[in-house]
């Protein structure tokens, strides 16, 4: 487990289903060691942290059978 301070941010997505909300927030904080604090309904995704900008890129598919896909590009500068 990396000791790495998490990032704080908001996320703001254009998806409204909290089930994909929910799924995008948490692969950010296991995979990206960024907190969600707060997750809203937006037309871009778009996040903020103390001293840092964050931009939080989400696709998002339905694919046939009904599999979700959800992945993110975050891009982080001081």
């Amino acid at each position: 487990m990396s000791s790495r301070k998490k990032l704080k941010a908001k996320i703001f997505t254009s998806i409204g289903h909290d089930l994909v909300k929910k799924e995008i927030s948490e692969w950010l904080e296991k995979h990206q060691n960024i907190e969600i604090t707060h997750v809203a309904q937006s037309e871009c995704a778009v996040g903020l942290a103390k001293d840092l900008h964050i931009t939080i890129t989400v696709f998002y598919k339905e694919r046939e059978g009904g599999e979700k896909c959800s992945s993110s590009n975050t891009k982080i500068t001081q």
